[in-house]
């Protein structure tokens, strides 16, 4: 029944914690014997359970508060970080679309169509626009890509250097010295 199962958990709890049953539970219990079996079977588990483990009881590592207290504080951290949620990205959405239409507004206020214009105004063909561009000479070109280059250049020499002395460094730990009557190391 499930009435029995709610008295059941409950009773079951309490031992487990080791605290008194309230006082409905009790009146319950006296009624029914299924739930009565059940609480004194849980109580007899647990007193047969505590001891047994009287004498297996071992002192903690020394280390487990530390453990336990850093894992607690990396949970704490944990929760407490931003988390970027839908509704805020879906807001930062909207507000990014509706600059983008009020940038379009502004636009379209500040230079009307051109259907109406008067005959007074001219505008010049496509073709009569004249680009005013100069592209860079080779000699600026390949200038610009040697500068580009030398902080390139620059490390990468640093870093044959550094790999230069590592391997004389393993040399020197690892090969023997050059006794007598022994060829030399190789260099």
């Amino acid at each position: 029944m499930i009435i029995c199962r709610l008295y059941q958990t409950i009773a079951s709890s309490h031992v487990d914690d080791g605290t008194r049953l309230p006082t409905w539970t009790q009146r319950h219990l006296n009624n029914c014997p299924r739930c009565r079996e059940f609480y004194q079977s849980a109580l007899a588990i647990t007193k047969e359970l505590s001891t047994r483990t009287e004498g297996d009881r071992r002192s903690p590592s020394p280390f487990l508060h530390a453990k336990v207290m850093s894992a607690i504080r990396s949970e704490a951290n944990a929760a407490f970080e931003p988390r970027p949620s839908r509704r805020r990205s879906a807001g930062v959405l909207v507000l990014g679309t509706a600059c983008l239409l009020l940038l379009a507004g502004i636009l379209w206020v500040r230079h009307p169509a051109i259907t109406g214009q008067h005959p007074s105004t001219s505008t010049p063909a496509p073709a009569d626009v004249a680009f005013n561009v100069q592209l860079p000479s080779a000699a600026q070109v390949n200038q610009w890509t040697t500068a580009l280059d030398k902080p390139l250049e620059k490390e990468t020499q640093l870093v044959l250097n550094d790999a230069k002395s590592a391997l004389n460094s393993l040399k020197n730990s690892f090969l023997p010295e050059a006794e007598e009557g022994l060829p030399d190391r190789p260099n």
